[in-house]
């Protein structure tokens, strides 16, 4: 049995109904954004506050008792607040919203009130979060609390020109969290018709919109920490890979047996795809019946050259899996995580192989002067698809050629068979020749006698 992971983020979500006091919502401003502001946040305020009953939030008076307590430290533990139109909200803009969410909390509109936490130690693993330098990547986490609020506001069918927010990042407790506060100029909520909440506007999400909030912040965050990794990564193994090289000064080389087996082996798979006029496409309905023997050819005599790459990519999905059932939880199906990023590499890649191929293939048959035309269908099948005067001349051009062929095979076997005859007719007369010539000499040998 695998041990249960903790989640990497968790959200916290609720709401609260303006009231014609027009003080509901104050406090719970004041508490998100004061300690930056250089005000005391005051315990009777986080009491008052609806989040106090499941942050365990570590007050500026908590912090006060410890020991060693340094006050510039307080202040830095609670960042500025942001927006979608600000990195960092100054008192002036700061006292404008307040004044928003006020009118807002007059007119009895609903706030919402959000808390995306985090576990620290995913944040460390992943380059998010440097502890001894007391660092946050907050570019990046606010960017993510951008994407879940606008994700929020099309989900919940808010009017995103009349819908306003802000945000702090607080790092006073064990956990990383950010505090959002979302209300309206203009109440897009729809009134409750009957019960004890009569009368007031609607406030609750779905959970579909609460699920999607998550996932949203999730998604963009592990999109940072992939370009962030893969980066940083890649820059390394180039600049070792050239000092390797430099150093070694290896050369790949093959035996001439290897090199016609290869020769071979891409022959074959040549012959096995559709013509150079048609698509080449890995994942096409042509292709996908030989898809494994064009891995294959990628396996024996290509992979070779990016072997290191290839490993750094099961070591970088292997942590990306454990990211994704961080971040996703252990439900979602982050054991397909891998495979999916796999296969799709693999297309990637043999898409990449089909198009180099593909230029060679058609280099070739440039260079004998045409181009490779489709493949024809049987020779009959055309027969029967010509009109009567085409099928005439192509019957007599067979015939023509047929009677071109007869002859030369007459006249080459009419000039065989006469350097045949020559040649006996030589033997002969030099056989003849001999004859005599012995003949005389065994005369001349009698008379002698």
């Amino acid at each position: 049995m695998s041990e249960k992971t903790s989640p990497a983020i968790n959200l916290i979500s609720d709401f609260k109904v303006g009231s014609s006091k027009g003080e509901s919502y104050k406090k719970f401003i004041n508490y998100i954004s004061k300690e930056k502001n250089k005000k005391d946040v005051k315990k009777t305020d986080i009491k008052d506050n609806l989040f106090d009953k499941y942050l365990d939030y570590m007050s500026v008076d908590k912090l006060k008792k410890k020991q060693g307590y340094n006050k510039e430290n307080v202040k830095k533990r609670t960042t500025m607040s942001f927006n979608s139109e600000h990195e960092f909200i100054e008192e002036k803009e700061m006292s404008r919203l307040k004044d928003k969410f006020q009118e807002a909390n007059k007119k009895n509109h609903v706030m919402y009130q959000d808390v995306v936490s985090f576990d620290n130690q995913f944040l460390k693993d992943n380059h998010l979060f440097n502890e001894s330098l007391d660092k946050l990547d907050e570019p990046k986490i606010k960017k993510a609390t951008r994407r879940m609020i606008n994700q929020m506001i099309k989900d919940n069918k808010m009017d995103k020109n009349h819908t306003f927010w802000c945000a702090n990042i607080h790092y006073d407790t064990d956990n990383i969290h950010i505090h959002i506060a979302t209300s309206e100029e203009k109440n897009t909520r729809t009134t409750i018709k009957e019960g004890k909440f009569k009368g007031q506007y609607k406030g609750k999400r779905t959970s579909k919109t609460l699920r999607n909030m998550k996932s949203t912040f999730a998604n963009s965050i592990n999109q940072d920490i992939g370009l962030m990794k893969e980066f940083d990564e890649l820059k390394k193994e180039m600049k070792d890979n050239v000092k390797e090289k430099i150093k070694s000064r290896k050369y790949n080389s093959y035996s001439i047996k290897s090199i016609l087996k290869q020769k071979k082996d891409l022959d074959d798979l040549v012959e096995k795809l559709p013509p150079l006029n048609e698509t080449w496409s890995y994942n096409s309905k042509k292709i996908k019946p030989i898809q494994s023997e064009i891995d294959q050819y990628i396996d024996n005599y290509v992979s070779q050259f990016y072997s290191e790459s290839k490993k750094r990519v099961d070591e970088i999905l292997d942590q990306q899996t454990r990211n994704y059932k961080r971040l996703y939880g252990e439900n979602s199906k982050y054991n397909d995580y891998k495979k999916n990023k796999k296969d799709r590499l693999k297309s990637d890649i043999g898409n990449a192989f089909l198009k180099e191929l593909k230029a060679i293939e058609k280099e070739k048959q440039n260079k004998k002067g045409k181009l490779q035309k489709p493949r024809e269908k049987p020779y009959n099948k055309n027969i029967k698809q010509m009109n009567n005067r085409e099928r005439q001349k192509s019957v007599r051009n067979f015939k023509q050629a047929i009677t071109g062929i007869r002859q030369s095979l007459y006249q080459l076997s009419r000039n065989t068979a006469r350097k045949r005859n020559n040649y006996i007719h030589d033997i002969e007369r030099q056989k003849l020749e001999r004859n005599i010539e012995k003949n005389l000499k065994e005369q001349e040998d009698h008379m002698s006698i």
